[in-house]
């Protein structure tokens, strides 16, 4: 499925019908049909929209370098490109960021009934620091190369690099930038919305201390712990995930 939304085509899976809308938000570098198992495991009551976010999957990339309000307010335009004034979020990893700046958003055009937290981002982690050296580093490498038109050592470079920036490009290294470096944690306290904060403990992107520090912050919310999973929590230990969600949303 696609709609338009600021001049931009986007790209969305859909899954069941109805009056009930769940919309899911994908991490950095993901997409909409990394998501299908939640889509599909709602349906049966929900309508569950999954986006590819501006950059992502089949959505061209934004105009200028966003940062997470940019993409926020874009989340917002697409609800409202449907028939639905109160919904409901999940966000993975990258999705949280924004949808924590929806839910503090006091001017947001729709309702939010509850939210999920799939190993979430928006704590800024200690080692931003280092990450952006060495993004730093590889820029400079980069038009150094480029000069010399070493085209087959630049791409050696690429490889060797390390974070999510190694294959983006000028518009989503600037994206990358703004997002990661963006402390989000004073704006944990805002939320009201009931909040379900999902983790693996193996995670090492975000790791769990984040979400204990999520859940201590936001006042209405309720952190759940996966022995075995990592980054990918809904992937690594699916059944247990799908219980927990289903549980959540009132499927059981």
């Amino acid at each position: 499925m696609q709609v338009r939304i600021d001049n931009l085509p986007v790209y969305y899976e859909e899954y069941g019908s109805g009056d009930l809308f769940v919309f899911v938000l994908h991490g950095w570098g993901c997409e909409a049909t990394t998501y299908r198992s939640i889509g599909e495991a709602l349906q049966t009551r929900y309508h569950v929209i999954i986006p590819d976010l501006p950059g992502f999957g089949q959505t061209p990339e934004p105009p200028v370098g966003w940062n997470n309000e940019d993409y926020a307010q874009f989340v917002i335009h697409f609800v409202q490109s449907f028939p639905c004034k109160a919904c409901d979020f999940i966000g993975h990893s990258f999705g949280t960021r924004l949808l924590i700046r929806i839910a503090t958003n006091p001017d947001i055009p729709f309702t939010i009934g509850k939210m999920v937290f799939i190993d979430g981002a928006g704590i800024l982690s200690s080692d931003i620091h280092k990450y952006m050296s060495e993004y730093a580093v590889f820029k400079q490498k980069k038009q150094h190369y480029l000069k010399k038109h070493m085209n087959q050592e630049l791409e050696e470079l690429r490889k060797s690099a390390e974070g999510d920036y190694a294959y983006l490009s000028e518009v989503m290294c600037h994206c990358y930038e703004q997002t990661v470096n963006d402390d989000l944690t004073s704006f944990l306290p805002k939320i009201t919305v009931p909040t379900l904060l999902i983790w693996g403990e193996q995670d090492k992107e975000t790791p769990p201390s984040d979400g204990r520090k999520m859940e201590s912050l936001i006042p209405d919310s309720g952190l759940v712990l996966f022995p075995s999973a990592g980054h990918y929590s809904f992937l690594d230990q699916p059944y247990q995930f799908q219980l927990v969600l289903k549980s959540f949303f009132n499927l059981l």
